[in-house]
């Protein structure tokens, strides 16, 4: 797709955000195609330029799509806590390509679960074992008792819990 306008690939990445893949090095670095492309599939992060995957409001973008696109952030924002923070704030799931660091916080496992219980299979396993987290896990989808250690899956508070 050599020799289309930036309009035109704008337009392409509002229909599809994969296209980014196809199209120059040169729009790859381009933050407004890049953020056009992350609006529309956040997975589309990985043809980025890795100029952009540093980006905080790109990268943010990206996770608030899709909560996969974090794996390809840069490192740095990975082992971020505050972004991190406000990324699973928004989509728990992203907890999944966290720094593993950031996986055995509590506060940062705790938004993730309180926004995608399923996101409890991402934490550590001391957090696993944290009946708060557990818990707000659970609230948010019964599901998540699956990921619970197995001494807190015959805790009565956490069965009540199931059989409301």
């Amino acid at each position: 797709m050599e020799n289309i306008s930036k309009e035109k690939a704008i337009e392409l990445l509002d229909e599809d955000g994969s296209n980014l893949s196809d199209l120059s090095n040169e729009f790859k670095k381009d933050r407004d195609i890049v953020i056009a492309a992350v609006q529309n599939n956040g997975a589309s992060l990985e043809y980025a330029d890795d100029s952009l995957k540093s980006d905080k409001e790109i990268v943010s973008i990206a996770a608030s799509n899709d909560g996969s696109a974090i794996q390809f952030a840069d490192s740095s924002l990975k082992k971020d806590k505050e972004f991190i923070l406000e990324v699973v704030q928004d989509n728990g799931s992203a907890l999944q390509f966290a720094d593993d660091d950031l996986k055995k916080d509590k506060d940062i496992v705790m938004a993730a679960v309180q926004n995608d219980g399923d996101s409890l299979q991402d934490a550590d396993e001391s957090l696993k074992k944290d009946k708060d987290i557990v818990i707000a896990a659970i609230e948010n989808n019964n599901d998540a008792l699956e990921h619970a250690d197995e001494s807190l899956k015959d805790d009565v508070d956490i069965l009540d819990l199931i059989d409301e």
